[in-house]
Parts: structure tokens; sequence; C-alpha cells
């Protein structure tokens, strides 16, 4: 699994299968009015970057690749803070704006 949403929380790359410890996903959509226009990953080297765009002005929380240890991550270039989102899941609040794309690059380890 990719992507795992509910109204207000987005998690990326929440069970990606080991014979696809690397690939892109591109054009699809999570709960919250929110399109996920692509999402790339390296599980081994512990990179990803994802483009969102929201229909509606929203925040969100976004928690990435459950089970590692999330090392940096950026929001449009801009570096956020990450903190536990729940047991073994980290991430970072962000604001979507109506029609604006989010680029978020994200650092992790095992």
């Amino acid at each position: 699994m990719f992507i795992q949403s509910r109204i207000g929380r987005l998690t990326l790359l929440p069970a990606v299968p080991s014979e696809l410890s690397h690939g892109e996903l591109k054009g699809t959509r999570a709960r919250g009015q929110i399109e996920v226009k692509s999402i790339s990953w390296d599980m081994t080297a512990g990179t990803m970057q994802a483009i969102l765009k929201s229909e509606i002005d929203q925040s969100l929380d976004l928690v990435i690749a459950p089970e590692y240890i999330l090392k940096k991550i950026t929001v449009n270039g801009v570096a956020n803070k990450p903190f536990n989102m729940g047991l073994r899941k980290q991430g970072c609040a962000i604001q979507l704006s109506k029609g604006k794309a989010v680029t978020i690059s994200a650092g992790f380890s095992r």
C-alpha cells in the first residue's frame, strides 16, 4: 500500500512491499479532496518525494513511512520539524491551499 487516507490525515508509504522498494505512482486521489499528483520513493536510500494538490483549503496531518525514523521533511523547500504522530509514526502538519500544488520531500532510515 502506498497511500492511506482519512479526512485530515494522509499517510504516505504505509506498507511498501519489499519487491517494490523503489518506484513511482502518479495521478491518484485521497480522502479529503486531495489529489496525489505523484509520489516517488526509494526505501533503500530512504527518500520520498510527493506532489499534492487540494480542491479546498485545509490543514492536514502528514505521516511518512511508518516504522521508519524520519530524518528530515521539507514542504515546498522549507524544512519542517517532524514530530511523533502515534506509535512508530512521524510526520508534520501542513497547510494545503485550494488549487495549489505542494511538494513534499522526506529523508528517513530504519
